[in-house]
């Protein structure tokens, strides 16, 4: 739009333009933004994948602990 306005030679196009500019460097700074908060929010499901993965490993290791203190206990009987 602000090209237009500058094209059809506006009296106001300097301000517009300014305005152009400064909207287009918010826009591209929410991007930024934008594009870090994904990338945090990827690493932080990734840390809970690597955390579900662990929970379940000690919940297995301790499964076979139980398993092993039985196998034991009925071998000394």
């Amino acid at each position: 739009m602000a090209g237009e306005l500058e094209k059809e030679n506006y009296r106001g196009k300097d301000q517009i333009n300014k305005r152009e500019r400064e909207i287009l460097t918010r826009w591209d700074e929410l991007l930024v933004l934008l594009e870090r908060h994904r990338l945090a929010l990827q690493s932080a499901s990734q840390l809970m994948s690597v955390m579900r993965d662990l929970d379940t490993v000690a919940s297995t290791i301790r499964d076979l602990e139980v398993r092993l203190s039985t196998v034991r206990l009925a071998s000394y009987e």
